[in-house]
This record gives structure tokens, sequence and C-alpha cells, in this order.
């Protein structure tokens, strides 16, 4: 149930972010909009994040703010949001990551866009903080436009092969009703649950604002596992964790296949999954299982029939061109990948 004095929930999942997690909270407390309450979400992480967090918010005056709920065991960063949606109590819900942290004006500046102009969503601009040496470079900009009406924010961001807007749930003010009403829930994913999110959300969404404003600061750290980033071991559980990922995706591809964005909206998941397609193949020597091929394969699988593709009359070349490599033995669709990886100079 949504409490009208509540204006904004933020929501917070906390899991092994202890040298991030008292910056990431200073700065929802030093919000200028009145109104914010606080959802942490205790995910079970084993380093010592809840009981540094606990002992800050305790001599802080605005402590009154935040609620603490405990999950029994690690659930992931997804069933962590939906926690934080079955919680809220605010007219506004905000995702915000434990290693990141927000600018002071953020909320306000993005609950008022809202009661402005009754939008189901507010989507503000992003900078990257770099988390060695502090560095501030623009991540995600935004100009600031209304998209109103079915299909506008969609079709805005398959206007062009550019991705326009950020695969990220955080940085986006949702209106709780919305959220509730069309029965939005994260997967059970290891990463990319945002990814997910994205592709469900998108065509549901009809009153859309985006924001040049820089309301959010993203910390890139290190030994990421949805990039395969410098490690010594990659566990064989990411690449399946990737396979499931790609099935949703593909999936939630399927509600809209009569739509114009269409085959822009394949050739962006197939660019996807043959990024992590190649990723994966360049670090098969670190996995502590040998990858079978029959993964890339699943991958390199286009979501759209032949059918279907003969009838795009965009993006044609590049989804035919997927569609036929998916079509290959497995062995084949690897070799495919790495020359087409190589020829690429990924």
């Amino acid at each position: 149930m949504v409490i009208q004095d509540v204006k904004v929930t933020i929501g917070v999942p906390v899991f092994n972010a202890e040298k991030y997690v008292v910056k990431c909270v200073e700065s929802v407390f030093a919000q200028t909009l009145d109104g914010i309450e606080l959802i942490l979400v205790d995910d079970k992480g084993y380093d010592n994040s809840l009981s540094i967090i606990k002992d800050y918010i305790s001599k802080h005056p605005k402590r009154d703010i935040v609620r603490i709920v405990e999950h029994n065991h690690n659930m992931g960063v997804g069933c962590s949001r939906n926690t934080i949606v079955r919680e809220a109590r605010g007219k506004y819900l905000f995702f915000l990551d434990s290693d990141d942290y927000i600018s002071p004006n953020s909320i306000n500046l993005l609950y008022n866009k809202a009661e402005e102009t009754k939008a189901e969503t507010v989507w503000g601009s992003t900078m990257k903080v770099d988390s060695f040496t502090g560095k501030q470079t623009p991540y995600w900009e935004y100009p600031d436009i209304e998209l109103f009406g079915r299909d506008k924010l969609i079709n805005y961001e398959y206007e062009s092969r550019n991705t326009k807007l950020l695969t990220a749930v955080w940085n986006i003010l949702f209106n709780t009703e919305f959220f509730r009403r069309n029965n939005l829930r994260f997967e059970q994913v290891a990463n990319n649950e945002d990814t997910i999110m994205h592709y469900h959300l998108q065509p549901l969404i009809t009153k859309a604002v985006l924001m040049s404003d820089f309301t959010y600061y993203y910390y890139i750290r290190p030994n990421s596992i949805s990039n395969f980033q410098k490690r010594d071991i990659i566990d064989i559980e990411e690449a399946n964790n990737v396979i499931r990922v790609s099935r949703y995706i593909k999936n939630a591809s399927r509600n809209v296949k009569d739509k114009p964005y269409y085959p822009r909206m394949c050739e962006r998941i197939m660019k996807w999954s043959f990024f992590m397609s190649n990723g994966l193949l360049k670090n098969r020597c670190k996995m502590n299982i040998p990858i079978d091929y029959s993964i890339i394969k699943e991958l390199m699988d286009h979501p759209a029939s032949l059918k279907e593709l003969l009838c795009m009359k965009k993006c044609f070349l590049t989804n035919f061109v997927f569609y036929l490599i998916g079509k290959l033995p497995a062995g084949l669709v690897v070799k495919c990948v790495l020359v087409l990886a190589k020829i690429q100079r990924l």
C-alpha cells in the first residue's frame, strides 16, 4: 500500500559492499526533498556491510527514515528488488545500488518532474566514477525530452542503431502503482536482471521523461562478473546464467513481434548475444569447467522465425547473418563468432 506522506521510496539491495555502502546511504540522507523513505535489503552477504551501516545509521539524525528488511539467506539482486517493490510505501520508487550514490538534488529533480508531467517514469543522466582514481566522466547523458503516448519511448529507443536508453533500473523514478499494476518482477538470475527487466518494461511505458541532469554516480569496480573482466577463474555458472538471460529477453521480444521496431530489437539482442558469446569464448581457458559449445549455439539462436525474418524491411542483412550462424552446427557457430570478433577486433 502506498502511504501518501511518503513521496519517494529509495530501495538499496545490500550485499558485500562494505567499502561503499556508507557513502551510498550518506547520499540518501543528503537529499533536499522531504518525504523520503530508505529501504535497505540485507541479502546476507559475507562481509561487514550491515554492521557498518547499522552503526552509521544509529548515530544519524535521519535514522527514522530507514527500514532494514532482512532475507533469510542470499537471494540475489533481483529478489532484493522484488522485496523493495513489495515493501515500498512511497508514491514513487527509486532503485539505488549499494556501491553507487546520488547527487543531493537528485530525488527532488526527478520527483518534481514526475509530479509536473504525471509521468510513469523519469530517467536521469548518469556520471561514471572510477573506483581507483575517483575521476568522474559522463556515462549516460539524455536530452531533455518528454515521450508521451503508446510506444513513444520504445520507438525512440529503436529509431536508430544507437542505443539510447541505459539498460539499468537504477536512476529511474518509477510511479509505484505503475510498477505494481503491471506485475513487474525481477527474475532470479545472477546478473543482467536489469537487461531482462528492460525488455519487459519498455513496451509498457506510455509516459516517460528523460532529463539531462546528472542525478546518479555509478562506480566502475574491478572484477565485474557480467563483463568477464580480469580474473584467474570464471565459474561455468556464469555461462549458464548468460543463457538464462538470453532466453528471457528473446521470449520477451516475441511479445512485440508485430511491432515495427521488432527488427531493430532483434538486431540489438543478437549483438548482445554475440558480445556475450565472444566474452565467454575469449575466457574459456579460465572456466573452472570446460564450456560446452552448445551454450554458444543457443546464445546465437535468433529469436525470429525465417518467415518473420524475410518480412523484415529494416536491419535485414544483420539479422539474416545472425540467423544463418545460429543454424550451423555448434562447432561452426563458435568458429564464426571468433572470426567475426577478430574482424571487429573485439
